[in-house]
């Protein structure tokens, strides 16, 4: 596992292969991203390496426990948000997808006004983690590309892969973009009252979904 990484800056006259000299890698990763959103951290991101093919992304989704781990060079800020999430709310890696599925689903279509998946992250209420007084929050945000926490690698490369896929992958349509879970709420037989007028959406691919852990919602305002 990495220890340390020294971001680089490349003329693009640089090859590939001179980049992936430099760069450490946690594996071979997919193939070759256009540029990155900086982000003041105490980590400086290098330019975005690689834009996956269709094949790795559909691959990658239909497989999410198998996911391997990627380069830093391939996550930007937005990926790191998304990840961030997706680990607070499960460690299980079909529910983080179908939580990445919710957060591009409220990008996609700017709910709440959000303009980047950070935005959704930290939208006031939303996902309880990050509340404002949790005392949670520090931990999540200050997990970086670097952590070594158990699954969190792999949950940086199953949002990379979920930023990039198709829109023929959703597993769900992008007016899902609600979903709780009855077993962290204090009393699981009061559902929240949002829910209650709304019949939980099953996935269109096939998840092993406990109703218990996890329930996804369509159409809520």
């Amino acid at each position: 596992m990495l220890k340390s990484f020294r971001p680089c800056y490349l003329a693009t006259t640089l090859t590939l292969a001179t980049f992936a000299a430099l760069v450490p890698s946690t594996s071979f990763g997919p193939s070759m991203p256009q540029g990155a959103v900086s982000e003041p951290s105490e980590f400086n991101y290098p330019p975005a390496l690689a834009v996956p093919s269709e094949s790795e992304v559909r691959h990658a989704l239909l497989n999410p426990r198998s996911v391997k781990p990627l380069s830093p060079a391939f996550i930007t800020p937005e990926t790191l948000w998304m990840a961030r999430a997706m680990y607070s709310e499960s460690k299980r890696a079909e529910e983080q997808e179908l939580v990445a599925w919710v957060i591009r689903n409220r990008l996609d279509t700017g709910f709440l006004g959000a303009a980047s998946i950070e935005d959704v992250v930290l939208s006031p209420f939303q996902f309880s983690a990050f509340n404002p007084g949790n005392p949670v929050a520090d931990y999540y945000v200050g997990l970086d590309v670097l952590s070594e926490e158990p699954y969190w690698q792999r949950t940086l490369a199953l949002a990379y892969y979920v930023q990039h896929a198709e829109s023929s992958l959703r597993p769900f349509a992008p007016t899902v973009r609600h979903f709780h879970s009855p077993q962290a709420m204090k009393d699981p037989g009061t559902p929240p009252i949002w829910t209650r007028d709304s019949v939980p959406v099953q996935p269109s691919r096939a998840f092993e979904l406990n109703a218990a852990r996890f329930r996804f919602f369509a159409n809520v305002d």
